[in-house]
């Protein structure tokens, strides 16, 4: 389990790094000005790389939630915690995988014909990003805030003092802050 955790962390900072790299073109090609501002010829590559930077971003995001739950599973290991507690981790896990997997469909099916996300002029119908945006964080948040407490009823468990019990909590949910 050890070497699994290291190997989804490592990835899920690779593509964190991916995500800054395109950012950085992004703003090299003009991205932050105001579209009258950008040369036309860079406004399908800005497209572009933009549609790319999402699903760069939901993929690190995705790793980096399962490299927390993984975690989890090695400070609190299965043999040592009640069914809930194990079976929880499983879920959110799978509720992770959902998100990730609708994110993803729901960049690539956000236009009709997926071209149009960057080359507006072409027919076809787009749906509203704000929509997608909210889609998105909100099951993310959720899923952030699942990870956050679930150790906490298990810390509050443990046989220690209050002020202990509220240190570890906090370090838990700075840690995954």
């Amino acid at each position: 389990m050890d070497e699994e955790w290291l190997k989804v962390n490592s990835s899920s900072q690779i593509f964190v790094l991916g995500q800054l790299s395109l950012t950085l073109r992004i703003v090299d090609l003009g991205g932050g000005k105001h579209v009258w501002l950008v040369p036309a010829n860079n406004l399908r590559i800005l497209s572009k790389i933009l549609f790319a930077t999402y699903l760069v971003y939901d993929t690190a995001l995705v790793l980096a939630k399962a490299s927390a739950l993984m975690f989890l599973s090695r400070v609190f290991p299965r043999y040592a915690n009640p069914r809930w507690f194990n079976i929880a981790i499983w879920v959110i896990h799978g509720l992770n995988i959902a998100w990730f997997v609708g994110i993803v469909l729901g960049t690539f099916l956000m236009c009709d014909p997926v071209q149009k996300t960057w080359i507006p002029t072409l027919p076809g119908t787009c749906g509203t990003p704000s929509q997608l945006y909210i889609g998105s964080a909100v099951p993310s948040v959720v899923i952030d805030l699942l990870i956050l407490i679930l150790p906490v009823p298990i810390i509050w468990r443990l046989h220690t003092s209050l002020s202990k019990k509220t240190g570890i909590t906090a370090v838990f949910i700075l840690g995954y802050s």
